[in-house]
């Protein structure tokens, strides 16, 4: 789950941009230290300018499905044990994820400490969703999640997680319909036709283990359907190209291929990350083609995320006055698979 804090406008889908323009505002985003800004696209391209609102959030549905439209009551946060190790940014006082500029190697002692991590994520979330069903709230998916965390002697690592302006305020991330990440766990009850993806992330032992997944609640039209095929299908032909050896900016260009096969568009400013001791790490993985990553190559030891948000319609999105729910501005739904991975001296493992 990259958590790094969004603008509070809506970015224009970059798909139709020409491919220079594309490759400009890439760097730009990757020049603000994750930070993803349209300033580029105001300044330098008017056309585009033209198509950034700051306008109330309006959805329409284009299926069989209720679109968020804001987010309900948020129960107070839950605790953790004083005795559960936290990150940095959780203890008292907080203090700043300290991250390198360059993408980390991890020891053999520690790849043991993530792949610890990321089986007890992986663990959390299979737990999590075999209790969706119709009627339940996100908030009660919430406070399972965060009871069998924690019950395991972790800290749920999206809690207290900061941003610019205000800190997550749950244990995991619940998306439903036209949300694309980052929806806050509330009181609203999930529908039968709804899809929902649940985003865990823990931290053991020094370590974040991080994994998301879209599911339907009960039954959905055939567009849905294909939307989540096409983003697990996106999710495996980005593992597919991770080798020793390899680009990252090959990732991207095989995501955003099979999601145009699918008629599908990969929502370009959410990216996959390095992770390891700090939640987000370098290297920023793109979804779509990045010719900016061609020099950053793949090598044993390096633990990352990759987790495309496919789009049903196309890729513009914007954040709610939450400061947090990332939504698709055309109402149409959004799928998402997440896995952490370890590259490996024969290959890459998938750890969670």
């Amino acid at each position: 789950m990259h958590m790094q804090r969004h603008s509070q406008v809506l970015f224009r889908s970059l798909s139709r941009l020409p491919l220079a323009t594309k490759s400009n505002y890439l760097s730009s985003t990757k020049a603000n230290n994750f930070v993803l800004s349209c300033s580029y696209l105001k300044v330098n391209y008017p056309y585009q300018k033209r198509h950034l609102w700051f306008v109330s959030y309006k959805p329409h549905a284009h299926g069989d499905y209720e679109p968020i439209a804001t987010t309900d009551h948020v129960p107070e946060a839950p605790s953790v044990p004083e005795h559960i190790q936290r990150p940095v940014y959780a203890q008292t006082p907080p203090v700043s994820e300290t991250k390198s500029n360059k993408i980390p190697i991890l020891t053999e002692e520690e790849q043991q400490r993530l792949r610890a991590a990321c089986q007890l994520a992986k663990e959390a979330l299979d737990h999590t969703v075999q209790h969706i069903q119709p009627g339940i709230t996100t908030h009660a998916l919430d406070v399972i999640a965060h009871e069998f965390i924690v019950a395991h002697d972790a800290y749920p690592s999206p809690l207290t997680y900061p941003s610019s302006i205000l800190t997550f305020p749950r244990s995991i991330c619940t998306s439903v319909n036209n949300v694309a990440c980052h929806g806050i766990p509330d009181d609203r009850e999930l529908l039968p036709n709804d899809s929902i993806n649940v985003d865990i992330t823990v931290y053991l032992n020094g370590m974040h283990g991080d994994t998301s997944r879209t599911v339907i609640v009960s039954e959905t039209d055939d567009r849905g359907q294909r939307l989540l095929e096409c983003s697990q299908a996106c999710l495996a032909a980005g593992i597919a190209v991770c080798e020793p050896g390899s680009k990252f900016s090959d990732i991207g260009k095989v995501v955003e291929k099979t999601a145009e096969d699918y008629g599908f568009a990969v929502c370009m400013p959410l990216c996959g990350h390095g992770i390891g001791k700090n939640f987000h790490e370098n290297p920023l993985v793109y979804h779509c083609y990045d010719p900016f990553s061609k020099t950053e190559i793949m090598q044993p030891g390096m633990a990352f995320t990759i987790e495309p948000a496919i789009c049903e319609i196309d890729g513009s999105i914007e954040v709610l006055p939450d400061q947090w729910t990332v939504v698709t501005k055309d109402g149409g739904r959004c799928a998402q698979f997440e896995h952490t991975l370890l590259i490996v001296e024969d290959g890459v493992e998938v750890l969670t």
